[in-house]
């Protein structure tokens, strides 16, 4: 008889962790927080979707390109809250860090907690993140030949900004990214520059967008020009299909910058550990990395 309780207590044991590895909390099992904050999360957008009707997107990527500017800094999340909420996007929100806050390593660099939202009109989930630049005098400066009004000159070579995704359990399993965008702009906006292919990363486990900072000639008078640096602001954003509910863990902001001959030799990610990615450069005095405070989901 011994036997027969010591396999049921087994099989029981299999079932929960099976259950919670599906993403799914039952009977007595305690649900983590973030993961109520999710599900909470998708119940009040499917009850305000029921008494309200939610504007359209006036163009695709409109709210993917919202999203990254936040993380950018160029936007911050409390303007932006009723303008997302009108297209039924809805900001997943915490007591640990219920608004953006900034991190900086190294000093010149402040990096935004992720956002993650979800979007009831079509049972999506849209994760952003980036930076801004405190301070770029360290940055060396262009020197233009035959200036005209918005010329430009490259700072190293391409830079990186991306999401990295650590610690995660729940269930990925049909947990695709199906768009995403990047953007970088200079301290006026007046000056930027979108990529929507990202070349590192499956979603899952992390992303990232390659973007060529610059220096643009502004006020040109002559011979002399004022420099604007098109990296100042640096955002991304990605958008998973409605089995993200599923999955959780910690979600990290991060940048790659380079400078002189730099280049990025590598970017690699591993959920199994904080922040989940690690950055490569050739010459490591002039190329940085950079990451966020984490934002669990």
């Amino acid at each position: 008889m011994k036997k027969y309780r010591t396999i049921s207590f087994m099989l029981i044991a299999v079932f929960m962790c099976i259950s919670i590895s599906q993403g799914v909390f039952a009977g007595n099992v305690d649900i983590p927080e973030t993961v109520a904050e999710k599900i909470a999360l998708v119940n009040h957008a499917k009850a305000v979707a029921k008494v309200r009707t939610f504007k359209q997107e006036p163009y695709d990527g409109y709210l993917l390109e919202l999203l990254a500017k936040i993380g950018s800094g160029e936007l911050s999340e409390e303007e932006c809250k009723n303008e997302l909420e009108s297209y039924g996007c809805f900001l997943l929100e915490s007591e640990s860090n219920p608004e953006i806050q900034m991190y900086s390593n190294p000093s010149d660099v402040s990096m935004s907690i992720p956002t993650v939202s979800y979007l009831a009109q079509n049972d999506t989930w849209i994760v952003g993140g980036g930076g801004t630049w405190n301070s770029t005098a360290g940055i060396p400066k262009p020197n233009m030949l035959f200036v005209t009004e918005g010329k430009e000159q490259n700072v190293g070579n391409r830079d990186v900004v991306g999401l990295s995704f650590s610690n995660t359990y729940g269930s990925s399993a049909g947990c695709n990214a199906i768009g995403g965008t990047s953007y970088m702009s200079d301290k006026t906006s007046k000056y930027q520059v979108y990529n929507s292919t990202w070349t590192h990363g499956d979603g899952i486990h992390g992303i990232g967008y390659e973007l060529q900072d610059t220096w643009v000639a502004t006020d040109v008078t002559g011979t002399t020009y004022l420099p604007s640096y098109k990296g100042y602001h640096f955002g991304c954003s990605v958008q998973f299909n409605g089995n993200f509910k599923n999955y959780h863990g910690s979600v990290y902001s991060y940048y790659g910058h380079t400078e002189s001959k730099c280049v990025i030799t590598s970017i690699a990610f591993n959920t199994g550990y904080s922040p989940g990615v690690t950055v490569t450069f050739s010459d490591s005095t002039t190329g940085f990395f950079s990451k966020s405070w984490q934002k669990g989901f």
